[in-house]
């Protein structure tokens, strides 16, 4: 920076850190004489209209001085940031200029905002200050102030650079180094301090978009903005010709993959002749989830097949017997032969 442009950084917070000073005309060595007194005219005529009385005496001058101007808090923030720059403290100087001119809206506090910002190395809106510190000082600046205004302005810009950053979303909030710029479309480039800058663009339901990049001169940011959806991928792997249902609706036979939203998900297969399988699935944003299910044959209903095996002997064995007594005469006896053993008679019967 050159030494004419240090100067005027330099003299921003003199003591009395006027910004639009007008020197008081140095007192005459032969002051000059106050006017004749009026003449004292003849009395005035009976009926005859009296004089018009004198003009008011012109109001006291404005003070020029910024520390004059000031009172109240506007005054105290204002001198607590003087305190403050002298001690080397810039960002805090920065606040208490900045709280005093959100009081008294005084165009001189602009300038030594600028001052902050140039020793804090923020040139951007260092420039941005002088624009409006040339705008709102208005005809209180003199043809000094304003020159000296703009030869800082065309200094400091070189030490920056416009950044045209196009968004493909309406309303989108615009940041640079996280700070608020605008909001999309922008009307103009955002002018941004030279070195690594950080341009991040986001809106309700989309994704930021960020974007990192070494400002050194004129650069170009188009930010493409995506929906932020809250879902998940599954992939089923089921035995061939089995039914997949996804929360009760059919999504495919054999295998499916596809998105479903993020959250649980009931998943059912079936198929026939087999058991039915079912179980809860829970997806995260973004994530892919492989489930693999084997089915298992359903189990036999009726009689178990031992009932049949058993009944059936129970059944052969059952004719085998009646089979008997219908095949198979009925024994008979013969008449019985009388013995001679005493006292009675013993009848054995011989099977034929």
């Amino acid at each position: 920076m050159n030494r004419h442009v240090i100067g005027i950084v330099a003299s921003l917070l003199v003591p009395s850190l006027a910004f639009a000073q007008t020197p008081a005309p140095a007192a005459s060595a032969h002051p000059i004489p106050p006017p004749p007194a009026a003449p004292v005219g003849p009395a005035m005529a009976p009926g005859a209209t009296p004089a018009p009385p004198p003009a008011p005496a012109p109001a006291p001058a404005a003070p020029t001085k910024l520390a004059d101007r000031l009172q109240g808090p506007a005054r105290a923030n204002y001198d607590a940031g003087r305190l403050l720059f002298g001690d080397g403290d810039f960002n805090g100087a920065l606040l208490k200029f900045s709280s005093a001119y959100d009081i008294s809206k005084d165009a001189g506090l602009l300038w030594n905002m600028v001052a902050c910002e140039e020793k804090l190395r923020h040139y951007a809106k260092a420039v941005a200050n002088i624009d409006r510190y040339l705008v709102e000082g208005g005809a209180t600046l003199t043809d000094q102030d304003r020159a000296d205004a703009k030869s800082l302005r065309d200094t400091l810009t070189a030490f920056t650079a416009p950044i045209t950053v196009t968004v493909n979303e309406p309303d989108a909030d615009v940041l640079l180094d996280d700070e608020l710029v605008g909001h999309s479309p922008l009307k103009a480039p955002v002018v941004a301090d030279i070195g690594e800058r950080h341009v991040t663009v986001r809106k309700p339901g989309f994704k930021d978009f960020v974007a990192t990049l070494k400002v050194s001169a004129a650069a170009t940011v188009d930010a493409q903005l995506v929906k932020e959806v809250h879902e998940g991928r599954l992939d089923v792997r089921a035995p061939d010709g089995s039914s997949i249902k996804i929360d009760g609706n059919p999504v495919g036979v054999g295998s499916w993959t596809g998105a479903l939203s993020s959250g649980g998900h009931t998943l059912s297969v079936s198929a026939a002749h087999m058991r039915a399988y079912q179980t809860e699935v829970t997806l995260q944003d973004g994530q892919t989830r492989t489930v693999e299910v084997s089915l298992e044959p359903e189990a036999k209903t009726g009689v178990p097949i031992w009932v049949w095996l058993g009944t059936g002997a129970v059944v052969v064995a059952g004719a085998a017997v009646g089979g008997y007594f219908l095949l198979h005469k009925s024994d008979t006896y013969a008449p019985s032969t009388p013995g001679t053993i005493q006292p009675g008679t013993v009848s054995l019967p011989l099977r034929r």
